[in-house]
């Protein structure tokens, strides 16, 4: 493994797609939501252990705020930043688009599962990471939707990628000053709009994925906090505002899964040693695929779980059989990511190497020594 990896978010990455994987193996298609009951065991098979894993994906946000503010920091311009991304997400999210809406018809020919079926208009959301809403509008079809519905935590990550981006090369000096000017504007503005409409949930937000941006936000905190950069006061007095605003009608388990994911930033941060164990070689593998296992699982996995009880029948194997289709998974994205995933993006940044690298234009940044021995990965 590349040793320019920060090993730990590899193994915070494991964490999370773990807790997102057994949330739709375990409990997202059953009771108790009938008519979502797709899993086996008709009304026995939901595990309440594993009914937050969906949380993970909040998790993942916190780690990409970490590491596109070192991304930001080491790219030249606006242009190559949205290029480097575009050579993450694209390529990967183009062959598991592809393959689940080939393979989900032949498990399932006579549509026992319609929900996890897709058309070939669903490509258009999907491949450009934006919600299905806005082709429903544009193409006045109300059935587009991704090609899996997993796909929803990317709208919120590109926004994301532009709105700092923005911000940080308008003024790179002044990136944390302005965008918690930003975030602050945006709650001022989502506040208002929220009384005046009855602190209706539904009120479109002035920043789009304002509630997400906790967690992007923390992201960056704990960026400076690792690099032992000065954070202004006004920056963590408007985080404490978002959390309240975001949390403001969460459940317990949101607010708990919280309190862990800073607690874990923190001892990464300043107790470091106290977790080695997410060194090791099985968490940081499964983090290092995480993406790609992210993309491929949910409609793919589900059908094949049903498909494989019916020869099996209900019985305590079905309590294994989602721990053996993660593996499958996980062992299909090992192969995804060394066949496919780094041969294009070698070719992909070869092809871009004078946006990526011009001659006589040194990608700057302030780092520190901790970080010249330590780059973390690519969200």
């Amino acid at each position: 493994m590349n040793n320019a990896r920060l090993n730990i978010l590899d193994g915070f990455r494991c964490v999370a797609i773990v807790a997102v994987l057994f949330f739709h193996f375990y409990s997202k298609w059953t009771l108790p939501v009938p008519e979502e009951n797709y899993l086996p065991g008709k009304n026995v098979f939901h595990t309440f252990a594993f009914e937050h894993g969906n949380l993970g994906v909040q998790f993942f946000f916190i780690i990409s705020g970490f590491v596109i503010f070192f991304t930001l920091e080491r790219s030249h311009s606006l242009i190559a930043f949205l290029i480097k991304r575009m050579i993450k997400l694209f390529p990967t999210m183009v062959i598991c688009s592809l393959i689940t809406y080939l393979l989900v018809p032949m498990l399932d020919p006579s549509l026992e599962y319609p929900n996890f079926h897709s058309n070939a208009i669903d490509f258009a959301p999907s491949l450009t990471f934006t919600p299905p809403s806005l082709w429903q509008r544009i193409l006045h079809n109300p059935s587009i939707q991704y090609i899996n519905g997993s796909y929803w935590s990317l709208w919120p990550e590109v926004v994301f990628y532009f709105v700092s981006a923005g911000t940080y090369f308008l003024n790179k000096e002044k990136f944390i000053r302005n965008w918690f000017v930003i975030i602050f504007a945006a709650l001022l503005v989502n506040t208002v709009a929220l009384a005046v409409n009855g602190w209706n949930l539904d009120v479109r937000p002035f920043l789009p994925g304002t509630r997400n941006h906790l967690y992007f936000s923390l992201g960056i905190i704990f960026y400076c906090l690792y690099n032992r950069r000065h954070v202004p006061t006004f920056s963590y007095l408007t985080l404490a505002l978002l959390g309240v605003f975001t949390l403001m009608y969460s459940d317990t388990a949101q607010k708990i899964a919280l309190v862990v994911m800073i607690g874990l930033f923190l001892l990464f941060i300043y107790k470091e040693e106290y977790l080695s164990f997410f060194k090791w070689r099985l968490f940081t593998s499964v983090g290092l695929v995480s993406y790609s296992l992210y993309l491929i699982h949910e409609n793919i996995g589900v059908v094949l779980i049903n498909k494989i009880t019916d020869f099996t029948g209900v019985n305590f194997f079905i309590y294994v059989l989602p721990l053996l289709v993660s593996a499958l998974f996980f062992a299909f994205s090992i192969i995804l990511f060394n066949v496919y995933e780094k041969p294009v993006d070698k070719f992909l940044k070869t092809l871009f190497r004078k946006q990526l690298h011009p001659i006589n234009k040194p990608v700057t940044s302030h780092t520190s020594a901790k970080e010249k021995v330590t780059a973390p990965a690519s969200t």
